[in-house]
Order: structure tokens, then C-alpha cells, then sequence
């Protein structure tokens, strides 16, 4: 029966993992001893094992690889041939900086290949359309690496975006992002202390008081709080502002949704959509205006 197809987290109870691994941008794969063809590392998640544990440890045993950056693309479900049970599975992307001695295993060796090998344990056709789809995702991740924030959503340690949410933003060139600043803000300072000595903080309402970053319970009620601030406005967008020359334009629901990733207390930056434009600073929300 046909697998389907889900975006990473979305499924619970992952049983299984395969890992797309890439070293020097070419596709790693490990020659099974027994089988005598080619395959991605992957393998059962064990007992206690979080799924990204069960997918470095996999990487390792069947290829030697540990330093690398995971990057979770998609969960699956492959349901069995007798129409009930299921197995849920997740596929994680490993870009490697090293390629690590093989340990003892159930692989012979590793060889790396521009695109699946011939010699290929399973189905040809549906690893070709896995093998495209991993790529596109890393392919739309990579946008984000020049990106000052970019880390916040694409990598394990800080937030890990889905593939559809990052295709639902996008940075701003420079020259569009200075001219939304100039009609909103007559400040083009980018740092921090200075902007800051600029303003009087009383001037403006207070819309959220304490957006309560961190603590779960008050973060899902500042996603309501944001969502009915945005009601006011037309438009499917918001541009968050950085500084004078650095902005996202993000859909609503994904800044909404996810609005802990985009705002941390450190920060100051303006939100604009339509007529409304919101000033965070220090995890409290004001109406700005100049």
C-alpha cells in the first residue's frame, strides 16, 4: 500500500528512520554486506531513543559519520498489506563535514554518488521521488544560511521550520526592506542601543504587556493575542523588521503559529501589515507610529 506522506513532527510514535546523508554535495550511500546493494543508513529507533537519537546513531553504525548537521524533511506512514496496522517512519537529511571511520556492521563500505545508484536495494522509482523531495527541501533551507536569523529556523539546536512554512517566507532584498523601514520609522540606525535611545516608550499603548516567551502556557495565549492584532489588516503577509536592512515577509498564521521563533526577548525590531505597525522590544508589544 502507499505511503503518505506528512511534514517532520507530525506524526508520533516514530518507529523507523532513514537518513539522506550528503558529504562534499554528493549522496552518501552504504553497500549491505549480505544484500550486496546500495542504501541510505537507517534502521529501527530503540527503546528510550528519541527519533534524532535513533537517526545519529543509525548514521554512525552504517556509515561512521558523526559530525554533521540533521535536518529533519518528512514523516511517513507506510501502512501494511493487511489494510490495519502501520509503521510511522521519519527522514532526516544529514549534511556531513567529515566522512568517520565505518565501524563494524552490517554495511560493507560507503561510496558517495551524484544520484541513487543502479545497484539499489529497494523501489527504484519511489527512492527517485524521495531523493528529488530531500533535495528541494535542503535546497529551500540553504536560503536561509546567509540569513543573520536563518539559524532560528533551520537548525536542530534553535527551531526546525517545515519545509511549507519556509516556502511561506522569505527575505526581503536590502533596498525593500530600507524602504518599508523609511515608511514607518525615521530612524535608520541598525543597532540596538541607539534605536533604543531614541525612542520614548511611553509615548506608546501597550498591546501585548508580557508576550511570556518561554513559558507555554502564555505563549499560546499571546498567539491568540497576535492573531486578532492582525485581524485589523488586509493583507496575508507581515514584514518583521530586524533593522533598517534586514526584514522577512512571513504569512500571518506561520507568524502567528511560530511566533516565539521569530521574537526573542533580546530583540527589537517593528512588525508591519496594512496600516498597523507594532514595536517588540524586551518580550512587551507597543503601537508605534513616529
Amino acid at each position: 500500500m502507499e505511503k503518505r506522506i506528512y511534514a517532520p513532527g507530525q506524526l508520533d510514535d516514530i518507529e523507523f528512520v532513514v537518513i539522506f546523508a550528503k558529504y562534499n554535495n554528493q549522496w552518501v550511500y552504504c553497500l549491505h554486506k549480505r544484500r550486496k546493494s546500495f542504501e541510505h543508513p537507517g534502521g529501527h529507533v530503540e527503546a528510550g531513543e528519541t527519533a534524532l537519537q535513533a537517526a545519529r546513531r543509525e548514521l554512525f553504525e552504517e556509515s561512521g559519520i558523526t559530525d554533521c548537521e540533521m535536518i529533519p524533511l518528512w514523516d511517513y506512514e507506510q501502512p501494511w498489506d493487511d489494510g490495519i496496522h502501520k509503521n510511522n517512519g521519519r527522514v532526516y537529511a544529514a549534511i556531513a563535514h567529515s566522512l568517520g571511520e565505518l565501524p563494524e556492521s552490517e554495511m560493507e563500505k560507503v561510496e558517495l554518488f551524484d544520484t541513487l545508484p543502479d545497484n539499489y536495494t529497494y523501489d527504484r522509482e519511489e527512492a527517485l521521488r524521495d531523493l528529488e523531495r530531500a533535495q528541494a527541501i535542503l535546497d529551500l533551507v540553504a536560503q536561509w544560511q546567509d540569513f543573520p536569523y536563518g539559524v532560528r529556523f533551520t537548525d536542530e539546536n534553535y527551531a526546525m521550520f517545515t519545509p511549507e512554512e519556509l516556502s511561506r517566507m522569505s527575505i526581503l532584498p536590502e533596498g525593500e526592506a530600507r524602504s518599508v523601514w523609511r515608511e514607518r520609522c525615521d530612524s535608520e540606525v541598525s543597532e540596538y542601543p541607539a534605536f533604543v535611545a531614541g525612542l520614548n516608550l511611553r509615548e506608546f499603548p501597550v498591546l501585548i504587556g508580557d508576550c511570556g516567551w518561554g513559558d507555554a502556557a502564555a505563549e499560546a495565549e499571546t498567539k491568540n493575542t497576535w492573531e486578532t492584532l492582525w485581524q485589523t489588516s488586509e493583507e496575508d503577509s507581515i514584514v518583521v523588521l530586524y533593522d533598517c536592512n534586514t526584514a522577512l515577509r512571513v504569512a500571518k498564521d506561520v507568524f502567528c503559529n511560530r511566533w516565539s521563533d521569530f521574537c526573542y526577548p533580546s530583540d527589537i525590531f517593528l512588525l508591519v501589515s496594512g496600516e498597523m505597525t507594532a514595536l517588540y522590544y524586551e518580550d512587551i508589544v507597543y503601537r508605534y507610529s513616529m
